[in-house]
């Protein structure tokens, strides 16, 4: 599948994990469905999602790169790879408002590819068989989360990394942030845990068209 999406979701791999041995997780997995997108990282510690509708008037990219009939729509692009395409400025093209990341999923690699057609950039990946975090479960379920009781605690210094991040994605200062009873986790999510719950914050870049979560596993 080929799709054109937002250049910021390349801000995700501030929070993509470093460690070797979360291979799965070093990167952005991206989710290509047929109204929406989603870009979804994590280290363990940390989550931050954005979804959002493609961009608009993005025709002129669209026709760089083939798509691949065979491919999927799911796929975990590395951060080095990301990364690499977001260096350096590009010129606005066509009518799209903004700088669009061309992903292209293939059946065996993955492209993405940026342009001003005067110039073309081209990253490519192989798609992993290492299977991404459930993030869908992790995720609260935010229509149960009332008003915050109580307290929680959370390490500074990530609290700090996660709205570095969300301020590099939206320039909204806008953002909510709830707490949760549960402890939350990757495979215990229903845990309470004596430190208090997970912290949650959300927020929207309404110009981008992203719905963006971000969610913090208590200090242990």
């Amino acid at each position: 599948m080929k799709k054109a999406i937002p250049l910021n979701v390349c801000e995700l791999t501030a929070v993509a994990a470093k460690d070797a041995r979360l291979y799965a997780a070093q990167g952005v997995h991206i989710e290509l469905h047929d109204d929406h997108y989603v870009a979804v990282a994590t280290d363990g510690r940390i989550m931050v999602v954005v979804k959002g509708a493609y961009l608009e008037g993005a025709g002129s990219i669209m026709e760089t790169v083939e798509d691949d009939p065979e491919g999927g729509k799911a796929t975990l692009i590395p951060s080095e790879v990301l990364k690499a395409i977001a260096k350096g400025k590009y010129r606005r093209v066509g009518s799209c408002q903004y700088d669009p990341l061309l992903v292209v999923i293939g059946k065996h690699a993955t492209k993405v590819a940026r342009t001003d057609l005067e110039r073309l950039t081209v990253e490519q990946s192989r798609n992993s068989d290492e299977r991404f975090p459930d993030w869908r479960s992790v995720i609260p379920n935010m229509k149960k989360v009332g008003p915050a009781k109580g307290r929680t605690h959370v390490n500074p210094k990530v609290l700090t990394q996660v709205l570095n991040t969300l301020a590099k994605l939206t320039d909204n200062l806008n953002v909510a942030i709830h707490t949760t009873d549960q402890g939350g986790g990757f495979s215990d999510k229903d845990k309470k845990d004596p430190l208090g719950g997970m912290v949650v914050i959300t927020c929207k870049n309404d110009e981008r068209q992203q719905e963006i979560t971000a969610v913090l596993m208590p200090l242990t």
